[in-house]
């Protein structure tokens, strides 16, 4: 629960399957779509989610292939894949004009969305984005979701348990050197079982969406959105460094700095910010 608003699950019909969400909230405002990273679900983002129902219509959406959505009919499926399939839920859902918040993967699917249809997105909010050189690029494609692909003697369930704790120690996670080492080290024990369990269970699929999105060629298409946009990134977030560079791309955005959502306080304080920009009044032409 938070406050008065339970966060409730879901599934809308598509033509490849069903898409599932999360939502909660007040009716009255435009609802705010969500959309999460790679290797991941709606659920990661719940601790944002929790804070921004207090005074949001929250529709939060596992992308095809991860969380409990079902998968796209392709192996290797490109962000206008994504982009259908998001559209296609939307519309299952009746939600026409909305604002729209993306993380990771979830930034660029975002930014795709709003040049195609910017007429339905009131606003956007970009967090996390990272720019890999060319080099790291192709290693990230190679490497960095591998499929999880289960053996008799169960040796995939240690491989794949050592891959997410690296993931939260390292960037990109198969770089263990003392460069590579992430700030904010490991969660909880629950949390990385939970990951796990995330990741297994999507294991041929989840990687999908996560190559889709390292061949989006982000920096040439960031400069067609249209739409008022907020270019945020955590001081947590590996892809920090990257922000002056993503805003300098869209010279019209917001850029800002955030809390992050790890721990409810700055959950809290994240989304306060973003509330804060949200709400400012459009601005015509």
């Amino acid at each position: 629960m938070s406050g008065d608003f339970p966060i409730r699950r879901g599934f809308v019909d598509a033509s490849f399957g069903q898409v599932h969400y999360r939502t909660g909230g007040s009716d009255g405002d435009l609802p705010l779509v969500m959309l999460h990273s790679s290797a991941s679900s709606s659920r990661m983002m719940l601790p944002l989610i929790r804070e921004l129902v207090r005074r949001r219509r929250v529709f939060a959406l596992d992308t095809p292939g991860n969380g409990e959505s079902d998968p796209l009919p392709m192996e290797a499926p490109e962000m206008t894949n994504f982009v259908e399939a998001a559209w296609e839920a939307l519309d299952g859902l009746k939600i026409n004009r909305f604002d729209l918040y993306g993380t990771h993967f979830g930034t660029r699917l975002a930014t795709e969305m709003a040049i195609q249809q910017p007429n339905r997105i009131r606003k956007l909010v970009l967090d996390g984005e990272g720019l890999p050189s060319d080099a790291l690029l192709q290693t990230l494609l190679q490497r960095v979701a591998p499929d999880i692909i289960p053996d008799h003697q169960a040796i995939y369930l240690t491989r794949t348990w050592h891959y997410i704790r690296d993931y939260y120690l390292f960037f990109p996670w198969y770089e263990t050197g003392t460069e590579n080492r992430r700030p904010t080290g490991l969660p909880s024990a629950e949390t990385l079982h939970e990951k796990l369990l995330e990741v297994l269970h999507n294991g041929r699929t989840y990687g999908r969406s996560y190559r889709a999105g390292l061949r989006y060629p982000l920096e040439q298409r960031l400069p067609l959105v249209p739409v008022p946009t907020l270019i945020a990134t955590a001081v947590t977030d590996n892809a920090l460094p990257c922000l002056d560079q993503l805003a300098a791309c869209l010279p019209h955005a917001r850029k800002l700095r955030t809390p992050g959502f790890l721990t409810p306080d700055a959950a809290a304080q994240t989304a306060t910010m973003f509330l804060d920009f949200l709400s400012e009044p459009e601005v015509h032409a």
